[in-house]
């Protein structure tokens, strides 16, 4: 690593003259870092991610060509050095919005390198549509916009459970 970092300033062009003093040339060499070497992405708590699940986990049959896996849209519970707790989400049909599924089984515990971190997501809240439950519209419920694209494979809906 210090053999990359030095190679990357003798290669920083000195609008200074000394790139070790420049604020500008500190951001630049900081950033030519994280291209050359990426570090692993942060995930804290109400993430949202893409996960790889083993399919004889997974409440559906969507999977990948070799058929061990299953990818979905999830919202990360908890997270420690190595893993992380994973409530699956799908994609309301009609709005395009994602939903918690609260079913006990759709919460994974995945390695940190099975989960892909979506960027692109909006998190709202809305008032509960179930006139049953929510009679008064009292009630709200945690939706999400995804703007990232999501791998071929990706479980979006209901539907894709039982297919």
């Amino acid at each position: 690593m210090k053999k990359m970092v030095n190679l990357i300033q003798s290669t920083v062009p000195r609008p200074c003259s000394s790139a070790k003093n420049c604020v500008d040339c500190t951001v630049l060499i900081g950033l030519l870092l994280q291209i050359v070497c990426p570090t692993q992405v942060t995930l804290f708590e109400w993430d949202v991610v893409e996960v790889s699940i083993p399919s004889c986990e997974a409440p559906i049959q969507k999977s990948s060509s070799d058929g061990d896996e299953t990818v979905c849209v999830g919202l990360v519970l908890e997270v420690d050095t190595s893993t992380c707790t994973v409530q699956a989400l799908y994609e309301e049909e009609d709005s395009g919005l994602w939903l918690e599924s609260y079913e006990a089984t759709h919460q994974y515990s995945v390695t940190l390198d099975q989960v892909r971190l979506l960027e692109q997501v909006t998190y709202s809240q809305r008032m509960s549509p179930d006139r049953i439950s929510n009679p008064h519209g009292e009630h709200a419920e945690d939706v999400w916009e995804i703007m990232d694209a999501l791998s071929e494979l990706c479980m979006r809906n209901l539907a894709d459970r039982n297919e």
